[in-house]
Parts: structure tokens; C-alpha cells; sequence
């Protein structure tokens, strides 16, 4: 085994800490203190298995964990297969979580599952978006994410783009191999293309449906608000719709140049989404 000698900073002392094994993992966490802010408050939750700490501060706890391999590990807060995970949660609830090779993290309101194992973060903090950041290697996953107030989510961005995303049985589902025309495929049985985007005047929506029956088309702005809505039936055998907006909104007025989300829906109740832009 081993016995590590470390500094706390925090209290100029030296920190005996023994470790069986014949191998020895160490995890640092640099944390910025704020001299008029209360400190943070460690507590180490490793085992045999794996190095584990939970940091306490106003606000917020951050959970950390790192192993040798991509193993199923279970803590309290969470479990998942990655090689390092870190979760950050407040009052109301997980907020960011990122993961090194994995196909999994579940918590208790949270879960993210992917096809491949996948190093990735996810920050849900703002209400209606979904921010993934997706390393190079792992860009041709398909992910599908649960969490507390997913069916609000109006945008979904990979590494700062917007991207197609569905809503699914209250799981963001995104991400997944692109075809050769290079329209992206996901999981949805309602297609959505705008053109063009950006736009000035008027935009055409495309709806490729797979069942016959209502359909609706909704428009909102940056704040959530809607403010246009479609609606239609797609007749059997001809289930490709086409609406034209005009950029007005439902009480007549222009909608103002700006970033606008267009969200489709099909009889089945299933959702896609993308984002537009109107130019002066």
C-alpha cells in the first residue's frame, strides 16, 4: 500500500492519508476561495473502487469521481460508468454533469444515456436550454437526457451550434449519425427543415411526417413566449407539409429581427425543434 503526505491549505497542515493497493490514483481539486465568501467544505467519499470527494459551498455541492476504468460505480448522490465524473447540484436540483467514456449517469431526477461511450458535458442551469459540449472523438453518439423541467426545453446546443433535437416520453433525445445529403438524423417521426435560415421576410417550414393525422407548428422567442401557431392535418399518403411564415406574430405585429425557435408536433404527440434567425 501506500501512505500519501499532503498539504491542506486551508488549515497549514499536513494531511497523513493511507491507501491499500498496489497501485495509488490521486484526484486534486483547485477550487478559487473568495476571502469574504464562507470556505468550502470537503468530504471524501472514496472507496476501494474508486477516488471520491464532495465540495459543500453556498449554493451548490460538487461531486467528483475518478477510476482506472470504465466500471459501473454507484455513490449516493449518482451512478454511472464513466472514468471521471463530476455533477454539480443545487437547491434545485443537478445542474452541470461531465463525463469521461461513458454510456450512463443516473441520478435521482437526471439521467443520460448514450449509444457509445462518450466524454461530454451538459449544463442545464438555464431554463429552456440544453448546452452539451462533445469532445471530437465522440460527435457521432446519439444521447438521450431526463431531468426536472426537460419538456420546457425550447433550444439544445453542441459545442456552441444549435442542433435538432425531440422530446421523447420527457427525455431530450439529440445527437446521431449524419447522412450523406448532410441532414442530420434523429430519432423523431417528425422531420423539421427551415429554409432559408438565416431569413428576412418569410421562411418556408418542411414537415416530413410518418403517420397521417394533426399536426402543429409553433414559434417562439427568446423568452419563451409563443408567438405564432400552425395547425394542420396531414392526409394519408401525403405526408409532407409545407407553411410559409411571414414574420408575423399572432396579434399582427413584425416579430423584431432576432433568434426564434420553431417547434413541430405530430398526432402521436412527438416533438422536434431547430432554431432560426431573422436578419433585418
Amino acid at each position: 500500500g501506500y501512505i500519501s503526505l499532503f498539504k491542506d491549505e486551508r488549515y497549514e497542515q499536513f494531511v497523513e492519508h493511507a491507501q491499500p493497493g498496489s497501485e495509488a490514483a490521486f484526484l486534486q481539486v483547485l477550487i478559487p476561495e473568495d476571502p469574504n465568501g464562507p470556505q468550502a467544505v470537503a468530504r471524501d467519499l472514496s472507496t476501494d473502487a474508486y477516488v471520491a470527494a464532495a465540495l459543500e459551498k453556498s449554493g451548490f455541492e460538487d461531486i467528483f469521481m475518478l477510476q482506472q476504468d470504465s466500471e459501473d460505480q454507484t455513490l449516493d448522490a449518482f451512478a454511472t460508468d464513466a472514468s471521471f465524473a463530476w455533477a454539480r447540484r443545487t437547491s434545485a436540483g443537478w445542474t452541470h454533469v461531465a463525463v469521461r467514456e461513458a454510456t450512463m449517469f443516473v441520478a435521482n431526477d437526471m439521467e443520460v444515456a448514450a449509444d457509445l461511450p462518450a466524454t461530454l458535458m451538459l449544463d442545464i442551469g438555464k431554463p429552456g436550454l440544453l448546452r452539451a459540449a462533445i469532445s471530437w472523438s465522440s460527435q457521432a453518439l446519439s444521447l438521450e437526457v431526463r431531468f426536472t423541467g426537460a419538456e420546457s426545453v425550447q433550444e439544445v446546443t453542441v459545442n456552441g451550434h444549435g442542433t435538432p433535437f425531440t422530446l421523447q416520453n420527457g427525455r431530450i433525445v439529440f445527437g446521431g449519425a449524419t447522412r450523406a445529403d448532410g441532414v442530420e438524423r434523429t430519432t423523431s417521426d417528425v422531420a423539421l427543415h427551415v429554409y432559408p435560415n438565416p431569413f428576412h421576410h418569410s421562411v418556408s417550414l418542411l414537415l416530413d411526417l410518418q403517420r397521417a393525422g394533426p399536426y402543429q407548428i409553433e414559434i417562439y422567442d427568446l423568452l419563451g413566449r409563443r408567438i405564432q401557431m400552425f395547425t394542420g392535418t396531414a392526409a394519408p399518403g401525403d405526408m409532407h407539409e409545407h407553411v410559409a411564415w411571414d414574420g408575423r406574430q399572432m396579434d399582427g405585429a413584425i416579430a423584431p429581427a432576432g433568434v426564434y425557435f420553431v417547434r413541430a408536433s405530430d398526432s402521436a404527440g412527438t416533438l422536434t425543434a431547430r432554431t432560426m434567425v431573422r436578419i433585418r
